[in-house]
């Protein structure tokens, strides 16, 4: 009887932990969601470029303490040409590869997402790769991220 209560004491031990770091990842985690067109508006200018099949462009902005939402719109000219978006905030999580049907379910030549965290944006330099997944000729994009 006493071998039944201890080995479920270690049980209980052992468990604990691992919902305690749940809560914590949980509760930690980056929410990455669409945004629309009734978000803020932008306070940084947006940036233009090309892009072509297999190219890879980054930007970057500082994003200073405080801060609880971040959001991020890449627009580009035809619907047939895919970029894809990948954000890198500076604590080293990677979020995404993000495409143009992942935000909002819709083939429309935007990637458009609000990022937010429970404990807030961490404060440094947030860098985002813009990648020519699959690029006919030359694509014209813009890009601007803002808080």
């Amino acid at each position: 009887m006493k071998t039944l209560h201890i080995v479920a004491i270690l049980l209980a031990a052992m468990l604990i932990p691992l919902a305690a770091a749940e809560d914590a990842e949980t509760t930690d985690a980056y929410i990455v969601t669409p945004a629309s067109n009734d978000s803020k508006p932008p306070i940084a200018p947006r940036t233009q470029g090309t892009i072509t099949q297999g190219e890879t462009d980054w930007h970057s902005l500082y994003v200073p303490s405080g801060v609880d939402e971040l959001w991020v719109d890449l627009k580009w000219g035809d619907p047939s040409n895919s970029l894809t978006l990948t954000i890198y905030p500076p604590a080293g999580a990677e979020l995404g590869p993000y495409r143009d049907i992942d935000d909002d379910g819709k083939k429309n030549a935007r990637i458009f997402l609000r990022i937010s965290r429970s404990s807030g944006l961490p404060s440094g330099t947030w860098d985002f790769k813009v990648y020519g997944e699959h690029v006919q000729g030359v694509e014209d994009y813009s890009f601007v991220a803002y808080y």
